[in-house]
């Protein structure tokens, strides 16, 4: 009987924990990775702060040398100011549902562009 018992809660907790999502594929709309950076958004009540770490296969010469942001409202085009702090740049929240467009160039010119819909 014990043993019937802890099969049925083995089973019943294996299958309720497949079920939900892990916090890797919940996270994966604000994480995205490009030909020389990652880039990670965290929302949150009043701005989202932008993380951008270059990969370590990528040569020392090819660090972010500049970044844009731009939000899509329809057919309405607004740039983002981009305030740097510690280790990660912050966007004041917008208004709105949109995608966000985020466009890094490093030293050497080339280009990696991201985006996320935000709601």
């Amino acid at each position: 009987m014990k043993f019937v018992l802890i099969f049925i809660i083995t089973n019943l907790y294996l299958l309720s924990a497949h079920s939900q999502p892990s916090m890797n594929e919940a996270a994966t709309g604000f994480s995205q990775q490009g030909q020389l950076f990652s880039v990670k958004l965290v929302p949150g009540d009043t701005s989202l702060k932008v993380y951008v770490v270059g990969h370590k296969t990528v040569d020392i010469k090819e660090s972010l040398y500049g970044i844009e942001a731009s939000l899509y409202l329809g057919s309405e085009v607004k740039t983002l100011v981009m305030t740097p702090e510690n280790d990660y740049y912050v966007i004041k929240r917008p208004k709105g549902q949109g995608q966000l467009n985020l466009k890094l160039r490093s030293i050497s010119n080339v280009y990696d562009e991201f985006q996320f819909h935000l709601k």
